[in-house]
């Protein structure tokens, strides 16, 4: 990969996906079969490898759940990359602010509500969102990411109830007001 996204990240997936698919609508049914099917055997497999939260897990669930679809699977982007107006973390700072946040993410004590939960959680997934560390797939990797860290907390992360456009719609927000996002997470987190 180039150092510099000189090519649309949608064209780029098109020509750089295992599957051939040669249109966006089709790579997109393929991705999300794929991805059913590996996050599924996930469930039934566990979680317990993912935490304590390092580069290295994160890497590693992105691999599997996306290693049929992608030859990057579970490789950090080298390239800039933006979705609307959302310039992602430069390429080359990638590792360095993923280190100091899951070294903090390790010193968060067990939250004692789900208002202080929600409040965390929100923190984390936004900087894990503008962190962005792969080229395609961030998201999904992330909401399984910030489930599993709700659950070592105390709390269960209903992430499946939410309207999708608003949760898109609260990330997208999220760079500059965190306060939908925080709001979906009060509203979908358990205590368990």
């Amino acid at each position: 990969m180039s150092k510099y996204n000189t090519e649309d990240q949608g064209d780029y997936l098109l020509k750089h996906n295992l599957f051939g698919a040669t249109s966006h609508e089709q790579l997109e049914q393929l991705e999300t079969v794929a991805f059913s099917i590996r996050s599924s055997q996930l469930e039934v497999d566990g979680f317990e490898w993912l935490l304590p939260l390092k580069t290295k897990t994160i890497k590693q669930l992105h691999f599997f759940l996306f290693q049929d679809v992608y030859p990057f699977a579970g490789q950090i982007r080298d390239v800039q990359l933006m979705k609307g107006h959302t310039r992602f973390c430069q390429a080359e700072d990638i590792e360095s602010n993923l280190k100091a946040l899951t070294e903090q993410l390790q010193k968060e004590q067990r939250w004692e509500s789900i208002e202080q939960a929600a409040e965390r959680l929100t923190y984390y997934k936004t900087e894990l969102n503008i962190i962005h560390l792969f080229r395609e797939g961030n998201g999904r990797t992330l909401r399984i990411v910030i489930r599993e860290v709700a659950r070592s907390h105390g709390f269960d992360w209903n992430f499946q109830n939410i309207d999708p456009r608003i949760y898109m719609q609260a990330m997208i927000q999220s760079v500059t007001d965190e306060s939908l996002l925080k709001k979906l997470l009060e509203d979908t987190l358990n205590p368990h």
